[in-house]
């Protein structure tokens, strides 16, 4: 499937560095998974990083509830979506969309990419890990 994004716009040096570091990481473990890019991007964005927030404030909480409820919502959404493959590429997709729509406020594929889907997860760990060790 032909992705909308530019191939990697960015002036910063250090974004499209930690960029092409995610990506290379993703593209080597679809490849050893026998899965997709897309396939991987969305299994590691919208299932495992999600889990574990879950599972982590069930953790503070003391309350299982999210984590059974997201698994739920997993189940049902592998149960109804079809084919696997052309889901993930629907997903990612719409992803890159809701991506580029940040060029309008001055950023780029590239940088908007490393601050939503790294610097925000690690951030959110941040918030949870000190929340579960204070």
């Amino acid at each position: 499937m032909k992705s909308k994004r530019k191939k990697h716009q960015s002036s910063d040096t250090g974004m499209l560095v930690i960029f092409l570091l995610v990506e290379a990481g993703l593209r080597k473990t679809a490849s050893l998974l026998g899965r997709t890019y897309n396939e991987m991007n969305v299994i590691v964005y919208y299932g495992i990083i999600p889990l574990t927030w879950v599972l982590m404030l069930d953790y503070i909480l003391s309350f299982h509830w999210f984590t059974f409820g997201f698994l739920c919502f997993v189940v049902g959404v592998l149960t109804t979506c079809g084919n696997f493959t052309t889901f993930c590429d629907r997903v990612f997709e719409k992803s890159v969309d809701f991506l580029l729509a940040f060029d309008r406020l001055g950023s780029n594929y590239t940088s908007t990419s490393v601050w939503i889907c790294v610097a925000v997860p690690f951030l959110v760990y941040l918030v949870l890990g000190w929340l579960i060790f204070m």
